[in-house]
């Protein structure tokens, strides 16, 4: 969270310092630095005003779409003592496999339906996050989860201990927007996002321990834009949304020992709860002819209250052969985003 709100608060220094040193107008100075062009036949292009009217109007643009790819990097999971030597020790700890940048897709088609600046606008989009690999190259006697198999003595020796973590968020959403004055755009809409975790701990072909979560979070959310500033070609939008959301929370454990095939265990749980999701994002618009604009900038997002695999192993207790399931838990995604936009 620290990192994500040093690279928010990098983008909006970019776009204040420039302003708040000019010495002539600041909307001036901002055109000057960001759009000369523009800034050769408009002496006041850096406004918000009447083209703050996106409606549907008389030759107005009805239809956007936006294509174009999502970067996001989440948040590293909380502490969780996943491989121990020994003595007990920590030797893969949950925190330390993280998820690195990873590209999605990002696609929203949007329409206007009147000219008071009432649209309905439509959003997919992906990020797998692939696979995070840590690997313990030292022999490992106990393998130590804090759950069922607590510090369960296997006696495998001289074999590495690897742990492999995947994530994949879905998100869908469906918004009705309302411009109420000015460069203020108030939205009111329904949202999806599917949640994905999968954490597997194994020690050469001798056993394997996995956790797969899965959270489907439906709710309705709220949500604003608005337009900050408008200088020829180049505009740039902040924007908000939050929600509460009705999460559907499952966990599945699977313990794999072909040594001892009846050691074999499928364990699974579920609960409802109450979720909460929020955005916030900042981007800016390069328009290059009437139609068509290149977009990019960047995303913050924020889930709380789902289940993450690694926060499992510590509700793999308290009896064995049962399992609770953790539904604390919380992840940010933050990143760039960047689009070809296309209107008519």
């Amino acid at each position: 969270m620290t990192r994500a709100s040093a690279v928010l608060f990098a983008l909006l220094s970019a776009v204040a310092v420039p302003l708040v040193h000019a010495d002539e107008d600041p909307a001036a100075a901002f055109l000057v630095a960001f759009d000369p062009e523009s800034a050769a036949d408009s002496s006041n292009a850096c406004s918000c005003d009447s083209r703050c009217d996106r409606s549907c109007g008389d030759g107005e643009p009805c239809w956007v779409f936006r294509g174009g790819a999502i970067i996001l990097q989440r948040s590293a999971p909380d502490s969780t003592n996943l491989v121990a030597g020994p003595t007990s020790a920590t030797l893969i700890d949950a925190a330390d496999v993280g998820l690195e940048w990873e590209p999605g897709f990002d696609l929203v088609a949007k329409r206007s339906l009147n000219q008071q600046g009432r649209s309905i606008e439509a959003r997919f989009f992906l990020i797998d996050s692939g696979d995070a690999v840590s690997t313990v190259g030292t022999p490992v006697s106990i393998v130590g989860f804090q759950g069922i198999l607590n510090s369960a003595v296997f006696g495998v020796t001289n074999h590495d201990a690897i742990a492999d973590y995947s994530a994949l968020l879905r998100n869908f959403e469906l918004n009705i927007n309302q411009q109420v004055r000015d460069c203020w755009t108030w939205s009111l809409g329904f949202r999806y996002v599917n949640l994905e975790d999968e954490l597997g701990v194994f020690q050469g072909t001798f056993f394997t321990h996995r956790v797969r979560t899965q959270n489907n979070l439906f709710g309705g959310q709220v949500g604003a834009e608005s337009w900050l500033l408008s200088c020829g070609r180049l505009t740039l939008d902040a924007t908000a949304k939050a929600g509460l959301y009705f999460d559907e929370a499952t966990s599945d454990y699977s313990f794999r020992f072909p040594a001892i095939p009846l050691a074999d265990t499928d364990l699974s749980a579920g609960r409802n709860q109450l979720s909460f999701v929020g955005e916030i994002g900042l981007v800016g618009t390069y328009r290059l002819t009437d139609r068509i604009s290149l977009r990019g900038g960047y995303q913050l997002l924020w889930i709380e209250g789902v289940a993450i695999a690694p926060d499992q192993f510590a509700a793999l207790a308290p009896a064995p052969g049962t399992m609770a399931i953790e539904t604390d838990g919380g992840v940010f995604y933050h990143g760039v985003i960047a689009a070809l936009e296309v209107n008519w």
